[in-house]
């Protein structure tokens, strides 16, 4: 069942349409500026974020497998019963950012607390264990810290070997870029806005002077034309077919004044010749009989009406061709209505009140 209450919206422009023409240049600026800082921003980030992450692991690996070899050599020539994998993962060239782990003779070791073998990622665990060297990326601890797995059999010493490397720095560097590069985004995304309002205010500012010329053109000012600049090639069409629209539509004020001018000077002669004669008929008022006063009577008053609006057109005609002062007052609208209703309502008591004379033939 329909609401009764919704409003409709089948006649209602789209949004887009609803804004002004500024708007939309300036808009259409905003969100290219906006696609494109942040696509750049992106295709850069995700760039860079691959290669300083594949170069890690390289390092990673390459460390890795260094250590591997190492121990290989030194678990083969020492005796199983006195070598101690631990000194020998302390002994082992390793960064501040990693540590190792060895799986000896089914036994693990690490050289540090913070690690264990339990806390390597199981797919690799048993892939190396399984006998192929693996790498891994994953995540670790509350905090979610990178880390890289690099895991390395030596079927050799019956020994695997893992070393984690920490990619927190790397995290960190990333984060910096990423928000260095929102942050540029955001600046272009601005000067975008402010190059989409500056392209518009240029754009548009020919068409405020077209805005001021029709503006004078409707107050009277028949003169007004737009300058035109042979330069602005895109205007020129614009600017001639405005001045040719003026041209026309005062040429035509003009003929339609010349022609109320002409009409109402035509129109004077007849109404002299019959107000002269109405005066005749006027002075022997008393000699004609009562049917003939009557309509003598409505006559000299539609006479005297047609008289006032022929000149009330003369002085109109006169006042467009400029041959007279015109003394423009403000008025009370509300006033001017109520006279104008009044005049009406007596015109029309008047044409009720008057006699109808009914001429009969014989």
């Amino acid at each position: 069942m329909a609401d009764p209450t919704a409003v409709p919206t089948a006649g209602r422009p789209p949004f887009w349409r609803r804004l002004g023409i500024g708007a939309r240049i300036t808009s259409i600026f905003v969100l290219g500026a906006l696609a494109l800082s942040f696509s750049m921003g992106g295709l850069s980030y995700f760039t860079t974020r691959h290669f300083l992450v594949a170069e890690r692991v390289s390092a990673a690996q390459h460390q890795a497998f260094a250590n591997a070899t190492l121990l290989r050599s030194t678990l083969s020539t020492v005796n199983k019963q006195s070598a101690n994998p631990s000194n020998l993962l302390a002994s082992l060239d390793a960064g501040s950012n990693s540590h190792s782990a060895l799986i000896y003779n089914g036994k693990p070791y690490s050289s540090s607390l913070s690690l264990s073998a339990s806390s390597i990622p199981i797919g690799l665990r048993d892939a190396v264990l399984g006998g192929s060297a693996a790498t891994q990326t994953y995540r670790e601890g509350a905090q979610s810290l990178p880390q890289i797995a690099v895991g390395v059999p030596i079927p050799s010493v019956h020994a695997a070997y893992f070393e984690v490397f920490s990619l927190s720095d790397l995290d960190h560097t990333l984060r910096v870029l990423g928000l260095a590069l929102i942050a540029a985004g955001i600046v272009t995304t601005l000067l975008g806005a402010a190059l989409g309002r500056f392209a518009s205010d240029r754009s548009l500012r020919p068409l405020a002077g077209v805005s001021r010329a029709a503006v004078a053109i409707a107050g009277g000012q028949l003169d007004t034309r737009l300058k035109s600049d042979p330069a602005d090639s895109d205007l020129v069409g614009l600017t001639t077919s405005f001045n040719a629209m003026v041209d026309e539509l005062q040429v035509r004020i003009e003929r339609e004044a010349r022609f109320n001018s002409d009409v109402s000077h035509e129109l004077r002669s007849p109404l002299t010749t019959l107000s002269a004669s109405l005066e005749v008929l006027e002075a022997d008022h008393d000699a004609l009989p009562p049917r003939g006063q009557s309509a003598l009577q409505l006559l000299g008053e539609d006479l005297r009406r047609f008289q006032r609006m022929v000149g009330d057109l003369l002085e109109m005609s006169r006042a467009d061709a400029g041959s007279v002062d015109v003394s423009l007052q403000e008025v009370n609208v509300c006033e001017l209505v109520q006279r104008a209703v009044d005049a009406g309502m007596r015109s029309l008591g008047e044409e009720a009140a008057r006699p109808r004379v009914v001429l009969s033939e014989g």
